[in-house]
This record gives C-alpha cells, structure tokens and sequence, in this order.
C-alpha cells in the first residue's frame, strides 16, 4: 500500500489533530529558540568591551582576540581604534616587553616605564564605565599607580610571575574627551600594564579615601604639664596618598605636636603632644585633629573633636582660696612667730589670774557641779553644759580652749556669788596636773 493511500485512510478528525500538534510543536520550538538566542546574545553584549587594549610590542601575531594593539612608542596619541575610538600614548618613552614562554596572548607582553606616561582615550560618551586593568610579568615585579583625569586614583601592584587584574567603576564627564590615564610607580620603580578593557557600567562611584580615629578622646591636665593622644589612619579602596596632620582651633596657652607630622604610608599612627602654660586657665577645651591628603586629587579631609580639662595645681588652688577669703572678710591681720608667743604667754596668765578671782569670790559651787557630772555619769555620757559666747578677747579665747581639755570645770561668765569654802586653794598648775594624772577626780 502506497504513504499517500494510508493518509487517505486516516479520517479527518485525526488528521486534524495531527496537524495541530505539529504546528504548535513547530511553534514552540521557534519561540524557544529566539529566547536562547537573545539570552546568548545580551549575554555576550553585557560581557563585550567597547573597546580591549593589548599592550605589547612590535609582534602583531601576539594580539588577543578581538584587541587593539597599543604598540608602546609607535601608537601615539591620536591613533584610530574601533568605531569612534581614538588612543594613544602621550610620549615615546614607552619600554616594550614580551615573553614568548606565556602562552595567554594579553599577558605575554606589556608597556611600561621607569618614568611617568599619559594614555589618552577618546570617544567615550559621557557615562559610568568599568576599566579592567591587567598588570604582571614572568620575570618583573610592577608597581603601577593609575589617576583618572585627575579624579580618581587606584594602583596595582604585581611580582614577578604574577600578574593581578582589578576593575575600576569611573563615570566620564563631558569635558573629558579625550580621557588621560596618567600611568607612574608609586615606590619609584617601573609601572606596566598588560590589557585595558572599557565596558559599560551602572555602578555606584566611590573614590578611595580614608578613616581617622583618636585614642583617648578625653584628657586631663595640669595647668603647665602636657599630655598625649594617638592619632589614626586607616585607608580605604586602595588610598596611596600620604596625610598631613594639623590642630584647629588650639586655645591661647596650648601648643601642638605630631610625631610624625605626615604619615607618608597609610595605615599607621602619629602621636599628638598637647603642652599647656601654668597661667592656662581652669577649664575645658575642644581641640580638632586634621587630617588631609597630600597631592590627592579629591581633597579628602578628616575631623574630629577632642576634649582637654585643665585644672591648677594644689598651691595654686590654695593661694586662690585664701584670695576668696579677703574678697569676703577683707584683708587679715597676719601675727609673727615671736607676737603669737607673747600673746599666748599673755592670755594663760590672764586665765591664772582669772581663776584665783573666781576662787576668792566664790563664783563656782562645787555641790552644783558635782551632781551634773552624777547625771551625765548615769545617761554615760559628757556633762552637759551650754556653750560659752563667742570670745570677744585672747583672754577668753584661751579660758574655752582649758576647759575643752578638763583643766578648767566650767566657765561662767556671770553667776551671783554663793557661799564657797576650800580647805586648800589650787592654783592652775595643781589644777593642770591633777587633770593630768587624776582625770577622774574633781
């Protein structure tokens, strides 16, 4: 049976089906196919240069696939690149170098130099790209510092036998055309680079810079002595600038020092002297610490604020307390050594007089006396007597201190006289050493 009679035998119905699954299994197979292309081809179009540099020398069949060969000396600025491109380098003061034993055809060869060079590229709408540098060598050790016209830097460094790749997010402005990548060592020794390779790019910017920190934040400090702080840096994003340190804002009375002064290497640390005058006066004081970048394009500058207290010293805060005292009672009568003796010579022989006429005129009972002290002797504690008035004279004076000691019962100052009788008058030296030895006794 011939292919055409069995097609004729099948009904319509399923041929209809059939038709059906093919044309839908067509379909799908089409729109699947579509899909996978423009996955393929975004893709390829995410991960394709605008444009690949391949640094080398005078070997054309070294070139990496799809490159631009940028041939040290002979590809001055301007040479014509793919599309728009226009590069080139500044000057000829390019060396050359190649190594036939690496295989991969960007790393085998690279330009660089002992001195400074400027690589010029143009035709670079204004946008956000991604620079791909590429630096190493088999046998050379590079230390490549990159600045972007000029507001950005970044640096490679790369030992031999090595070779380093690192992505730099830079947005081209609209007065940068051309672009100027200045290429030089930033430890005085070659630069080199192998590839460049320009891609689009959304990325955020963030140019390199760097943290300050100060240890303590708080000092104390006497007035004419000194104290000292630690100063910080802690670079970011590959910062290769040194940094100047100063102080703002430093009072009358303070001077400043850092050692060091710059830090020419970040990270580290330099310490801040702060020295004061004894005439400093007592208080507190906000010092700002500094920090800025030398030669760096984006002028980066760091602050912060510590706090210095100043106090006197202790004969210092004791003459000022003797000047509060004349402010509030004026001008003290100050006795000499020999006029104190005389005037306490003179108060106890008016207190012995005082007491032989206390004794004659029979002032103090001793009945009274005795039974206070019984009372005060029941309740353990000190007889209980009322304060004497403020004395008015040495004499006085010298009366209060003798009874404070219990060489002296009481003072009365005024008392109507009572009958008295002593067997034997004491006189105030019996009295003196009969409190010395017999306490107790009355």
């Amino acid at each position: 049976m011939r292919l055409s009679g069995i097609i004729e035998g099948v009904d319509n119905k399923k041929r209809h089906f059939w038709l059906r699954f093919l044309e839908w299994d067509l379909t799908t197979t089409i729109a699947g196919s579509v899909a996978l292309a423009l996955i393929i081809g975004f893709g390829f179009a995410a991960s394709t240069p605008i444009v690949k540099f391949d640094f080398q020398g005078s070997a054309i069949d070294d070139i990496v696939s799809g490159g631009t060969p940028v041939m040290g000396s002979l590809d001055l600025y301007p040479e014509q690149g793919p599309g728009d491109i226009v590069y080139g380098w500044t000057n000829a003061n390019i060396l050359e170098y190649s190594d036939q034993d690496v295989s991969d055809k960007l790393k085998k060869d690279s330009n660089s130099g002992a001195t400074s060079n400027t690589f010029k590229i143009s035709g670079l709408a204004a946008k956000k790209y991604t620079f791909r540098f590429t630096v190493g060598s088999s046998d050379v050790d590079f230390s490549t510092g990159i600045v972007f016209s000029p507001q950005m830097t970044t640096s490679l460094v790369s030992e031999a036998g090595e070779w380093v790749t690192k992505d730099v997010v830079y947005e081209v402005g609209e007065d940068e055309d051309p672009l100027t990548l200045d290429f030089s060592s930033p430890d005085g020794t070659n630069w080199g680079i192998a590839g460049l390779a320009v891609y689009e790019a959304d990325e955020p910017i963030i140019p390199p810079s760097f943290d300050l920190a100060v240890s303590p934040n708080h000092a104390s400090v006497l007035a004419g002595n000194s104290t000292e702080f630690s100063v910080g840096v802690t670079p970011d994003k590959e910062y290769i600038y040194a940094i100047d340190f100063s102080v703002l804002n430093l009072p009358a009375g303070m001077t400043a020092e850092f050692v060091p002064s710059r830090m020419e290497d970040p990270p580290g640390s330099s310490t801040l002297t702060i020295t004061t005058t004894a005439s400093l006066a007592p208080t507190v004081y906000g010092v700002t610490i500094r920090a800025a970048g030398v030669d760096d394009p984006e002028a980066v500058v760091r602050t912060t604020t510590i706090n210095i207290t100043v106090a006197k010293a202790a004969e210092e805060r004791e003459e000022d307390k003797d000047e509060d005292t004349e402010e509030i009672f004026g001008e003290l009568p100050k006795a000499t050594d020999s006029e104190r003796v005389e005037e306490s010579i003179e108060g106890f022989i008016n207190v012995d007089k005082y007491i032989r006429e206390v004794e004659s005129e029979q002032l103090v009972i001793d009945k009274d006396l005795d039974e206070i002290n019984k009372v005060a002797l029941e309740f353990a504690a000190f007889p209980v007597v009322d304060l004497p008035p403020i004395p008015s004279t040495s004499t006085e004076s010298a009366l209060q201190t003798l009874t404070a000691l219990g060489i002296i019962d009481t003072v009365v100052s005024s008392a109507p006289p009572g009958v008295r009788a002593y067997d034997e008058p004491q006189n105030l030296w019996q009295r003196f050493m009969g409190a010395i030895f017999s306490p107790a006794g009355g």
